[in-house]
């Protein structure tokens, strides 16, 4: 990434005194036109640098906030046997950006005290954590290395 440029003062009298042609006293906008040009060429290069970051890190933010704090929805399935059984989902969020809804089997329905029952809550975190390491374990394992 290119190094941010920052104009001291000292630095705006200098390209002041380049562009004033200071002999005759007059503006010379030729000059201060081509310093305009080159300053934004500059500028536009430097925030497509900092553009590129800025989706990396949102990117890693996504990932790392979906893998340490999965918003984790909650749901009673019954089961094939004809039990009911709590069903965690999630978003999972890919390195390339993608994601796709992931589904945890929590416990049967008779381990909790109903879906606002706190432990329930905690299992179901805990299990989408395990099962979202699971998906990308070598770049989860990447990002605290």
């Amino acid at each position: 990434m290119k190094k941010i440029i920052k104009l001291t003062e000292s630095d705006l009298i200098r390209i002041v005194k380049r562009v004033v042609n200071e002999s005759e006293g007059r503006f010379d906008y030729k000059n201060y036109l081509k310093f305009l040009r080159e300053r934004k060429r500059t500028l536009d290069g430097q925030l497509i640098d900092i553009k590129k970051e800025l989706d990396t890190v949102n990117n890693q933010l996504k990932v790392l906030e979906g893998f340490l704090d999965p918003k984790v929805s909650i749901s009673v399935s019954k089961m094939p046997n004809g039990s009911d059984r709590y069903i965690g989902r999630f978003i999972a969020t890919y390195p390339d950006g993608t994601s796709k809804q992931v589904s945890v089997n929590i416990g049967p329905v008779e381990r909790f005290d109903g879906k606002t029952d706190p432990r329930l809550i905690e299992v179901a975190k805990e299990k989408a954590i395990e099962r979202y390491g699971r998906i990308n374990p070598d770049y989860i394992r990447n990002l605290f290395h």
